[in-house]
């Protein structure tokens, strides 16, 4: 059996392929997962096991969404990092069946002068949020959990839900709501319309008390340029109340499309 700081590093280079998971980071993590959750009252903070953090604490309402997540991540040196780069505001929606997708900010950081395979040099740093399009009766689940699983509780890590808490199943029976597992994964950065490959996209997520999900996404390699094109893949699809997914016919209800965006930094 894996020793959990081994698990935990397969998690993390799973999902943050492509940084190099260092065991400083593995101990931060690993700090972070043993302390005592501090929640506020109603408000519990889902992390995936892709990025396995921080549990149950707010996001820092005077920092961007991708700067905060990134410090509660690895501390205030990451977000000083951040902060030193090009904060990108973007606030773009676009709806995928009965789900909307948000793309809150891109982030850039340039040439630090340091190793770009084991630093934040030339990276790119974004948000999207995730929730039921309007009127959508919608129960959203975080990938890799079980629709039996406690709603908002990272087991993974060894978070106890009480007994009485309700699953995502609950919820979904509570309101008559359909189960539909979302995802914004960006795929790459594209030149003059090629898609730049080579480099493996990190991704986590967060799923908040409000019902929504954040998804974080790093972009390793990317020098500074005038714009930046990026292919998002949006997809969704519905999970019936006996867990499976409906990705197949003929009851398929995946729904998947490439959003482009180009992003310009502000003037300065």
């Amino acid at each position: 059996m894996m020793k959990p700081e081994q698990q935990l590093k397969t998690a993390m280079d799973r999902r943050l392929s492509g940084l190099k998971v260092t065991d400083r980071h593995i101990q931060q993590v690993m700090a972070k997962a043993q302390e005592k959750p501090k929640m506020k009252r109603n408000r519990v903070l889902i992390i995936s096991f892709a990025a396995v953090a921080l549990l149950g604490t707010a996001i820092a309402a005077s920092l961007p969404a991708t700067t905060a997540w990134f410090q509660q991540l690895y501390g205030q040196k990451k977000a000083e990092t951040l902060q030193s780069g090009t904060l990108m505001p973007m606030h773009e929606t676009r709806i995928l069946g009965e789900v909307q997708y948000e793309w809150l900010e891109t982030i850039h950081v340039g040439d630090t002068g340091q190793n770009e395979f084991i630093t934040d040099s030339n990276m790119l740093y974004g948000t999207v949020k995730i929730t039921p399009a309007n009127g959508a009766n919608l129960v959203l689940i975080p990938e890799d959990f079980r629709i039996t699983d406690p709603a908002g509780y990272h087991i993974f890590m060894g978070e106890k839900a009480p007994e009485s808490a309700p699953s995502y199943l609950d919820l979904a029976k509570e309101k008559d709501a359909k189960i539909v597992l979302a995802k914004a994964v960006p795929h790459g950065i594209l030149i003059d319309g090629v898609l730049q490959q080579g480099w493996e996209i990190g991704y986590s997520y967060a799923f908040d008390h409000d019902g929504s999900l954040h998804y974080y996404f790093e972009i390793p390699m990317v020098k500074t340029m005038p714009e930046y094109t990026i292919l998002m893949r949006i997809n969704n699809w519905v999970i019936t109340r006996e867990g499976q997914w409906l990705r197949e016919e003929p009851h398929n209800t995946w729904l998947k499309e490439d959003w482009i965006v180009t992003i310009k930094p502000p003037k300065q």
